[in-house]
């Protein structure tokens, strides 16, 4: 009885946050300060600084998003409550940083310090602070080089420096294991829609997108179905 009364109050909270989860989401998008999306020492572009621009629409956003967010709470509260939380905190970041990478193709500073502090609610379940650090390290330092790479053989970003950053905010939530992971299925996800594109012609060669979305997307997968990789991988 007490089970069942615990799983009750856990799918009531889920519901209540999903709701102000999805709606909070694009209301504090639409609320962030507009140099949130420029380069160091640039100035927002003039559609950006229209007062009460909308950047996300409402609809059908804030539905889609309060619904997968309090699906993501039943399934994450369901299985540990405690990790429940700072997973939840750091996947509501991470939908902030698709948005802004998908739009502006810039991933604001101030969301990635922002999850990297949430990674501070991840330290109590692992077994030592050397793991989340690795993590980060793992994350960061692969990134960089690419970053480091282009600017010397190519003269240009073949990634941009806010995705370093992000993988090595994401290393730290995440640890060594969660960062490959998202390393595989991000680059993967965004090989497969970019070849697409310029198969289909919707995309040039010398097109530059956004990575973050990709790596955002792979994060959440990890966080999501964590327990279900660890046990296939198990089975395996």
């Amino acid at each position: 009885m007490e089970l069942v009364m615990q799983n009750i109050f856990i799918i009531v909270i889920s519901l209540i946050f999903g709701f102000v989860a999805g709606q909070g989401a694009i209301y504090a998008f639409n609320k962030f300060p507009a140099k949130w999306f420029c380069d160091y020492g640039e100035e927002p572009p003039e559609e950006l600084n229209i007062q009460g621009k909308i950047r996300m629409k409402s609809h059908p956003w804030k539905m889609a998003l309060s619904m997968i967010f309090a699906v993501i709470a039943i399934k994450l509260g369901m299985e540990n409550w405690q990790l429940a939380i700072p997973s939840v905190i750091a996947i509501w970041v991470i939908v902030e940083i698709m948005m802004a990478d998908r739009l502006y193709m810039i991933i604001p500073d101030q969301l990635v310090m922002l999850l990297a502090l949430t990674g501070f609610g991840f330290v109590p379940f692992y077994e030592d602070l050397y793991t989340p650090l690795l993590g980060a390290l793992l994350g960061f330092a692969p990134l960089l080089s690419l970053f480091l790479m282009g600017k010397m053989v190519f003269k240009k970003e073949v990634v941009g420096f806010g995705d370093v950053k992000l993988m090595g905010a994401l290393g730290f939530l995440i640890g060594p294991s969660g960062i490959i992971f998202v390393f595989t299925a991000g680059f993967l996800m965004s090989g497969i829609f970019y070849g697409m594109g310029l198969l289909l012609g919707k995309i040039k060669l010398k097109d530059e997108g956004p990575l973050g979305p990709f790596l955002g997307g792979g994060a959440i997968l990890y966080l999501v179905f964590y327990k279900d990789l660890q046990l296939f991988l198990n089975i395996v």
